[in-house]
């Protein structure tokens, strides 16, 4: 049967006051918790370390394994907190390792005893390293479940006074070469009783039973029976997985160990465990057919209700190359795979994983921790010997493991953008253990991770001196083999605290909240120890007595326990939500699910203020809600499931869902872009990132004169330009192939020209050619409305690699003129690119040296657009230029006159991607947009005011290449130190590894130790922002204004201006991500397509893509706007790197005005003017036409403006500075409006 509540609505909608229940209800017990200090003055967060020994808790700590006989990447072992004999206060179990675990009582009053004999917890000669508490078989009291790695497994039942028996009612799946490293337990089935998951992974692996040189013998013969298209041994084919990867051209095969599959295990509602396998399994493939659970490296492993639905849905943390798994569960206990865009990347070796909604907004985030350090020294230390990277062309759906933390925040529709890089916790060295918990009491998470390795496997020297000394001496034997892990060096580092700052970010507050012990740690429960109503820590350390923390804070906060209905008696998987003016915190109950270890049930809430309101919502396990009324500070509540009121949530608290703004229409274009692979890195092997692939823009222009504005969409080498006839609304549009690109087409611009010709503007990129200086840097064609395509007169070739196009009437002749952006010298970045001025002389485009001259080795420039700045009717120009700033250049008549650093715009120094120009605070003045990388890439953390990112380049290997050195200031280190590491940077330049020697010396130097006076040959730029950012034009300076942080979360290219949703205020969308990176860089894919609702005062508001309708996945370059459908709102095509071109349908905007100008006979289009619209209180925002804007894109020329309300006239100030205005009748519903020159 399908249960009740998965028809119903679990939802955050507020319950009506009259249905609360009281506080004096006799399923509530109410008790004061101690006084806290709760003055301003006295308030303090944090913790004090207590001295174990001198509180009871003499555990030495866990032990790792003495005897080498099996590869011991795990060694470390976990902790158990919960209340065994329902005294009221928490209790400890700490797993031993080799050792033996410990059970110690809590008797009140920081004072502990250690009843591990008397509780029948005596494990002689067991190897414990997992442990975890909770009510198995339903009578009331807290079991125990205890793991192993190297040995069986066990349950030990609990007669409620805290003694232990063992039992047989867990038909264990036990392995000979692996166990159990963490347990989870949840009522996935929602039969009342609690189920349970245990990860598994590997105590052996197959280089300790056979040397390197066996094994490879027999995977050579089992690759080249796939090569045969033979079958694999099945024995081998169970055990490991070949893998081909191609890397450049060339193909790499490497065999990977397979790990051990996980055991789920279903309660039969009497405490009895069978495993879920083989036909019994409760697993699905992405197609929907069964499956058992694979042969992972399992680590961590958690429920959680993260859908919110009412049922635990599953994440299991694998190490190695075994993917994560994140599983959902159907409501019947049957799970399948999350969607594979719910997330764009995992951690590599994921070791634990804990949610919690940090940002209050209603949805589950989570975090899951990996090994990246937080040191500069060590980081390159610990990177080894990098790969090449492998080009992944169009894979959009693919999800790579990336070596850091990563951050999961919920966009609101259960997709999630990873963001540890902008949140300050992608790093947290050796990791393992994962803990939200709000230590300060101000109603947000913070997080708590456990670190420290017993051995430092990713020590880089020493791997490579293993490699000499087999090279020297031989293969080692399988014995001599296991003997160097015992001298590989150990790795204790120190726990981390970090505090949630707001806007999603965290700051390391270890230190200055009472951490500071380097240990090697292991698993950590949260428990309030002292009954005082905030969480204190236990946290398990091998080799080293663990180390347990007082929670100091003094804010005001009430604390909670559930007590269910048997057999569910915790009520695992209930969710708290305390209700404050409109503030909201949540919390669920859980057992188990932190690695290796559990926490106690008790959940605690921040009182913030004096809120006049206050609800306490208990979502109950099986479906059912109880809300309490007059929840007051200060008291621990104990709430019995069964002597309280409870409902079903009405279904109908939350309303259906909106109409997006958008509907997608990809269908009716039906295209990708082409993209033919190119090995940027064999030209300069330090390349920040790819640039073969920046393309394409994307162009709307009407091709065949029926007044529909058709597609032009440009091609990487190998494809064509194609055209694409819009044939009105619904129907498809008609490609029509043109152009052969013989190298990546850049930009499009196309023009009217007098006897309804056209004239094509063709950008040529030289880059990927073996004589980049011989080509041209420009294509030119027309289409004669009687004759046809004709091509026109070639055009002068250039160094410099075309990029951005953009036209405008630059000598006031009434003609469109043509820049072309110089993107990049090839094989020579960052040397300062050269951009061109050509001038229209009676349709024919000529170089204008002279105005050219403003612009000979400007930088890197990567978008441009033209509009009048300043009012003086000429078209000034804006340049977007990586390593430099958004430049300004202001028309005067003749020669461009650079006008950024007296604008106040040359200190804005970035990564700058593109640029358009729009009124965004309705003052009538054009202000600029300007896309940069944004702030969650790896370089965040990195700059910071007076220490900007900074680059290096010129020949110190004296081989004729240019060579590239990225560097940053390290805080720690207090110097500049190299971004890019050892291997990458020694084999580009020979001579690093000669001087440096090491990975440790390389980590430990400064950019001048290891280059020396090498650096004078070099020159250097700098970026200050990563931001995206508005200048908003003040007349005699702009004003820099970052947009909001949603928007910081992906790199964006592509931007476009509009009034998207018809207010009369002008919106934005950008264009996201950037995969092409290089082998030391995650790929930047948080973004999907973000919409910018503008608010008239230079402030914009995030629209999620499940409210826009945007959702797009893949590297957005190139978008451009256009009413398709005449239906008076801005429609969207957006390009993507090899991946389909997307096409977006306004169907919700409130309907604008659309203009068409007639212009001029040699400027039809009035390219260049600026429109608004005038209404009873004034006048709309200023619209600039542009041919060429946002990147390597061009918007219709027909424009659609909002109205908020009815308009009077449109004024049109016309290029030259003419202004007209033109009366829009009363009572006319027309939805366009045909405007003459002059």
């Amino acid at each position: 049967m399908f249960p009740l509540h998965r028809l119903l609505t679990v939802g955050l909608a507020l319950p009506v006051l009259s249905a609360a229940t009281s506080t004096s209800s006799p399923g509530v017990t109410v008790e004061p918790l101690p006084s806290h200090a709760e003055s301003e003055a006295a308030a303090r967060a944090g913790f004090t370390r207590v001295d174990g020994s001198a509180i009871g808790i003499d555990f030495p700590g866990s032990l790792g394994r003495s005897a080498f006989t099996s590869t011991q990447y795990v060694d470390n072992a976990g902790v158990a907190a919960g209340d065994i004999d329902g005294d009221g206060w928490c209790d400890l179990y700490f797993a031993g390792g080799e050792g033996p675990g410990r059970l110690y009582r809590n008797l009140g009053n920081w004072r502990f005893a250690d009843i591990t004999s008397d509780a029948g917890l005596a494990l002689p000669g067991r190897h414990i390293n997992a442990a975890a508490f909770a009510d198995t078989d339903g009578d009331g009291d807290l079991d125990l479940l205890l793991g192993s790695l190297y040995g069986p497994s066990f349950l030990f039942t609990n007669d409620g006074s805290g003694h232990f028996t063992p039992s047989d009612a867990v038909a264990w799946e036990e392995s000979p070469i692996g166990g159990i490293t963490t347990f989870a337990l949840a009522d996935i089935d929602l039969d009342g009783d609690l189920d349970l998951y245990t990860s598994r992974y590997l105590n052996t692996i197959v280089t300790d039973r056979m040397t390197p040189a066996e094994f490879n013998a027999i995977a050579r013969e089992q690759i080249e029976r796939r090569r045969q298209g033979l079958p694999l041994d099945p024995e081998f084919a169970r055990r490991f997985t070949i893998n081909e990867i191609e890397i450049n051209g060339s193909v790499k095969t490497s065999v990977d160990e397979n790990g051990l599959h996980d055991v789920l295990y279903l309660n039969d509602g009497t405490g009895r465990f069978t495993p879920t396998t083989g036909v019994n399994t409760r697993f699905r493939d992405e197609n929907g057919h069964p499956v058992d659970l694979p042969e992972d490296w399992g680590l961590g492993v958690t429920f959680r209700d993260v859908d919110h639905d009412g049922d635990p849905d599953l994440y299991v943390c694998n190490d190695f190359e075994s993917p994560d798994r994140f599983w959902i569960n159907d409501g019947t206990g049957h799970f399948d795979p999350v969607a594979p865009l719910a997330l764009r990347r995992t951690s590599s070796s994921s070791m634990g994983v804990d949610f919690a909604d940090f940002d209050r907004d209603g949805h589950e985030d989570f975090i899951v921790v990996d090994m990246l350090s937080r040191s500069h020294t060590l980081r390159k230390k610990q990177m080894g010997v990098m790969l090449p990277p492998k080009n992944t062309l169009g894979e959009i759906a693919n999800r790579p493991q990336i070596m850091q933390n990563t951050l999961y925040l919920n966009r609101g529709d259960n997709t999630w953008a990873e963001i540890a890089q902008y949140a300050g916790v992608k790093a947290s060295e050796w990791s393992w253990a994962p803990v939200f918990t709000d230590i300060d009491l101000d109603g947000f998470p913070d997080l708590i991770i456990t670190t420290g390795a017993i051995r430092d496997f990713m020590d880089a020297d020493f791997q490579e001196a293993l490699k000499r000394r087999i090279a020297e001496h031989g293969p080692l034997s399988i014995e001599e083999n296991l003997l160097t892990q015992k001298a590989m060096p150990r790795l204790p580092r120190p726990n981390f605290i970090f505090r949630y700052a707001g806007d999603y970010r965290f700051e390391d507050v270890t230190r200055a909240w009472g951490f500071g012990a380097s240990e090697i740690s292991g698993g950590i429960a949260l428990a309030d120890l002292d009954n005082d109503g905030d969480l204190d820590v236990a946290i398990s350390n091998t080799e080293a007595p663990p180390e347990i923390y007082r929670n100091d804070t003094t804010a005001p906060r009430l604390s909670v326990r559930l007590i269910g209905e048997k057999p569910n008696t915790a009520a695992v998987g209930a969710r708290l939500t305390l209700l404050t003016d409109g503030r909201r915190q949540s919390v669920e109950i859980t057992a188990g699910g932190i690695y290796a270890s559990g926490a106690d049930t008790v959940r605690t809430f921040a009182w913030p203020g004096d809120p006049r309101r206050a609800i306490l919502i208990v979502d109950w396990p099986d479906g059912t809600r109880t809300t309490l009324d007059a929840i007051h500070p200060g008291n621990h509540y104990t709430i019995r499931q069964a002597g309280v009121p409870r409902a079903i949530p009405d279904k109908q608290a939350n309303p259906p869902p909106r109409r997006t703004l958008f509907a997608d229409a990809t269908d009716r274009i039906g295209y990708s872009h082409v993209e033919t692979a190119y090995n940027d890195f064999a030209h300069q092997p330090l390349l920040p990132n790819r640039l073969s692939q920046l393309g394409p823009g994307v162009t709307w222009a009407d091709l065949n004169g029926d007044g529909f504005d058709d597609l032009v969409f440009p091609s990487g080498r190998g494809g064509r330009l194609m055209f694409f006839l819009n044939n009105g609304p619904e129907h498809p549009f008609t490609p029509q192939p043109s152009v052969e690109a013989f190298s990546d087409q850049t930009a499009v611009l196309v023009n009217p020209a007098p006897g309804g010709n056209l004239d094509f503007f063709l950008g040529v990129s030289n880059f990927e050619l073996v004589d980049p200086h011989k080509v041209i840097q420009f294509l030119t064609f027309r289409r004669d409305a009687r004759a046809g395509f004709q091509q026109g007169p070639l055009m002068p070739t250039a160094e410099s690699t075309t990029g951005a196009l953009s036209m405008a009437d630059i000598d006031g002749d009434g003609d469109l003129d043509l820049f072309i952006a110089g993107r990049v010298v090839p094989n020579q970045y960052p040397r300062p690119a050269s951009s061109f001025v050509y001038l229209n002389d009676l349709g024919v485009m000529t170089r204008d040296d002279a105005r050219s001259a403003a612009f000979a080795e400007i930088g890197l420039v990567s978008a441009s657009a033209f509009g009048d700045l300043d009012g003086d009717g000429a078209a000034d120009l804006v340049l977007a230029c990586e390593w430099g700033p958004v430049r300004v250049f202001l028309n005067r008549g003749g020669p461009f006159e650079d006008a950024t650093a007296t604008l106040g715009l040359d200190g804005e120094t970035g990564w700058w991607n593109g640029v358009h120009l729009g009124d965004f605070d309705n003052d009538g003045r054009l202000d600029i947009v300007a896309t940069n990388w944004g702030r969650n890439s790896k370089y965040e953390g990195s700059y910071r005011p007076g220490h900007p990112l900074e680059i290096y380049f010129g020949d110190l290997n004296n081989d004729g290449t240019r060579d590239i050195i990225e560097a940053h200031f390290d805080q720690e280190m207090g110097c500049l130190v190299p971004e890019r590491g050892f291997s990458c940077s020694s084999r580009a330049m020979p001579f690093v590894r000669e001087e440096m020697k090491s990975f440790g010396n390389f980590g430990a130097a400064s950019l001048q130790a290891i280059y020396g006076d090498r650096l004078r040959k070099t020159e250097r730029l700098e970026a200050k922002t990563l931001e995206h950012k508005v200048f908003l034009n003040r007349g005699d300076h702009f004003e820099p204004r970052p947009l909001p942080v949603r928007a910081q979360l992906a790199t964006a290219l592509g931007v476009c201006v509009a009034d998207f949703d018809g207010d009369g205020n002008e919106d934005l969308f950008l264009a996201e991500n950037y995969f092409a990176v290089q082998v030391e860089t995650p790929r930047n894919d948080a973004g999907r397509g973000l919409l910018l609702l503008g608010d008239g005062r230079g402030g914009f508001t995030p629209v999620p893509g499940h409210e826009s309708g945007l959702l797009i996945w893949g590297e957005q370059r190139g978008a451009a706007v256009a009413d398709i459908d005449h239906d008076g709102r801005p429609d969207l095509a957006v390009a993507q790197n090899a991946a389909p071109l997307r096409l977006f349908r306004n169907v919700s905007a409130r309907p604008g005005l659309r203009i068409r100008l007639e212009g001029p006979p040699a400027n039809p289009s009035g390219v260049g003017a600026i429109i608004r619209v005038k209404f009873a209180g004034g006048y709309g925002p200023a619209r600039v036409v542009t041919r060429g804007a946002g990147y390597w894109s061009q918007d219709s020329a027909v424009q659609v403006l909002g109205l908020p309300s009815h308009p009077l006239a449109v004024q049109v100030t016309w290029p030259g500075g003419e202004v007209t205005e033109t009366p829009v009748p009363e009572k006319s519903d027309a939805r366009e409006l045909l405007i003459a020159a002059p």
